[in-house]
């Protein structure tokens, strides 16, 4: 649609209605040459009050005459911005689609990396508690690499030669028993508490998007969507009741306090981990510059 713009010349018709209007109360303010007497300051009072209403009519004169310049303006301008953002909304909105659809690939990115890392921790804490039963003292590395297969043969490898330590004990008790003395045993190495770092999801990098860290906790033993057992929950309890025993400072944590845990993870970061019975993990938030 085409607004047609008024001209914001004066017409001759106005012109002259404006110059008549005007030039009477002009003669009579020329005629005063000075003020010398009160006939002349009584006389004054009548042209200065003309002069001023005449000001006030021409100006709504010229106001009448410019209004549907400024209505047709105002029109042209509104119209204009409405072109503006529809023209936006067309050729802007692929970009924001695209820019969504990658947002949304690279947030499920994480979400599924972040749970593949968090069921291979688990995983792996699992494997190393059941060598901790047998007393095997494999390091976490080579555990952490180890096929389903080569894990199960060197468990059960495990398991035969704590059995056949715990026979020779046995049967060194026994005969001790027989002989009326006190066996001299090896000692029975205690299992050392477990303590396994969650890896993250890594920062998806690109050019204008950006990760940042978003620290949590939950009980050890929770699963990855957060949900935990009964008797998993109970065992991470157990764990930082026995820990608190030892270090004091983590009376406040028990029974979970979601408050202090909350303010520890995001404060501490990787520097909060471990501590006995509860998970610090991240699960971070993706933002774009702009966005």
């Amino acid at each position: 649609m085409t607004t047609t713009i008024p001209s914001k010349e004066l017409t001759p018709e106005l012109l002259a209605e404006i110059q008549k209007k005007g030039s009477a109360f002009l003669d009579q303010a020329a005629s005063f040459m000075e003020i010398s007497g009160i006939e002349d300051f009584n006389a004054a009072g009548p042209v200065i009050t003309g002069l001023k209403k005449c000001e006030t009519d021409i100006e709504n004169m010229i106001d009448a005459h410019f209004k549907p310049r400024l209505d047709a303006l105002k029109f042209a301008a509104d119209q204009t911005r409405k072109d503006r953002d529809e023209s936006k909304a067309v050729r802007v909105k692929p970009l924001v689609d695209a820019r969504k659809g990658l947002m949304d690939m690279a947030d499920k990115f994480q979400r599924e990396e972040t749970a593949r890392r968090n069921a291979a921790a688990q995983k792996l804490r699992q494997r190393m508690n059941a060598l901790a039963l047998v007393m095997d003292r494999t390091p976490m590395n080579e555990v952490e690499v180890m096929s389903d297969a080569d894990f199960d043969s060197h468990l059960e490898a495990a398991r035969v030669k704590y059995q056949e330590f715990q026979r020779q004990r046995e049967e060194e008790a026994a005969l001790a028993a027989a002989q009326n003395r006190v066996p001299e045993l090896p000692p029975e190495p205690e299992p050392e508490p477990l303590e396994v770092y969650i890896p993250t999801a890594p920062a998806v990098q690109m050019k204008g998007v950006s990760s940042r860290a978003n620290w949590k906790w939950r009980p050890a033993g929770s699963n990855p969507d957060g949900s935990i057992s009964g008797p998993a929950r109970l065992t991470a309890l157990k764990a930082l009741a026995e820990a608190a025993i030892k270090e004091p400072h983590l009376l406040e944590l028990l029974d979970f306090n979601d408050k202090a845990l909350a303010a520890l993870a995001k404060s501490a970061g990787p520097a909060g981990m471990p501590r006995p019975g509860i998970e610090f993990y991240n699960a971070p938030v993706t933002s774009v510059r702009g966005a």
